[in-house]
């Protein structure tokens, strides 16, 4: 996942590749060892890095936005889920409209995770909560019958047996 790559290593190699062609430059062929090419080079080498730099922080806050934002959504969820699943009986048609929100929002979940913008240790703390939903036989027919209108993206939620047996 490109967003929280740890690229502290990438400012160590910068410094190695630098000290690299200063110390190498009075080995350098006659036709390269003019000080334009190697302060060239240099600057190449740290124009990556600062772009790389950029782009680091620029998809680490992609991340953060996508993640604050499924959260949020997720807590204002959260209470109907959970009073669903302590009640007794078939769902009413707020329990039911509770887990097709949830269901939403998990897909989109998986859509970006999927391309690579959740991190997969984020991935798997949100699908072991989707397993604690899908162990019960309710929310796994409901799954049932929502994942054959193949509007979710591809995900699939982890559900009865299989939620059982993943956890």
């Amino acid at each position: 996942m490109a967003a929280l790559i740890n690229r502290r290593k990438i400012w160590r190699l910068a410094v190695l590749v630098t000290a690299i062609l200063i110390l190498a430059f009075p080995f350098f062929p006659e036709d390269y060892a003019h000080p334009i090419l190697v302060f060239s080079a240099i600057a190449a080498v740290w124009a990556l890095v600062f772009h790389l730099h950029a782009r680091h922080a620029q998809e680490s806050g992609s991340f953060k936005e996508l993640f604050v934002n499924f959260n949020e959504r997720y807590d204002l969820l959260n209470e109907r889920l959970t009073r669903a699943l302590h009640r007794e009986g078939a769902f009413t048609t707020d329990d039911t409209q509770a887990f097709v929100d949830y269901f939403n929002l998990c897909s989109e979940e998986w859509l970006f995770f999927s391309a690579g913008y959740i991190h997969p240790t984020v991935w798997r703390a949100w699908e072991n909560g989707m397993r604690q939903y899908g162990s019960d036989p309710r929310v796994a027919e409901l799954w049932r019958q929502e994942s054959k209108t193949d509007s979710y993206y591809g995900l699939k939620f982890p559900i009865g047996h299989l939620a059982a047996a993943t956890h």
